[in-house]
């Protein structure tokens, strides 16, 4: 496996990450919907509690950021302009940016029932 530049970890501990993410993630497609938004807020706690090289935890020592994002996507940004971020995490870009769009949504649970 190639490392994308920059990347710290090591090869197991990618491995790790999207063994876990692909665990979580089977367990919030099927929870029933009623109990959707709670499961989330779980699987996102284990998810962190899990991994000590998750980026919502190296974040602060990342020069960058959101810095990428929001380079990206400054020049589309205006008084204007809405902005939707599906899966938004920790939401931090959404923040940088909504003093910027008149109007700003967040999506955080998807429905992917029958999906495959």
């Amino acid at each position: 496996m190639q490392k994308k530049r920059g990347e710290f970890r090591s090869a197991e501990r990618i491995h790790a990450r999207y063994a876990l993410e692909r665990r979580l993630a089977t367990r919030l497609r099927q929870a029933p919907q009623a109990e959707r938004s709670s499961v989330y807020s779980e699987v996102y706690a284990e998810l962190f509690r899990s991994l000590p090289d998750h980026s919502q935890h190296t974040a602060a020592r990342d020069k960058g950021g959101i810095g990428v994002e929001l380079e990206y996507t400054f020049p589309l940004l205006h008084s204007n302009a809405a902005l939707l971020e599906i899966g938004c995490g920790d939401a931090e870009l959404s923040f940088a940016s909504a003093r910027l769009v008149r109007q700003l949504r967040r999506m955080m649970d998807l429905n992917v029932a029958g999906s495959k």
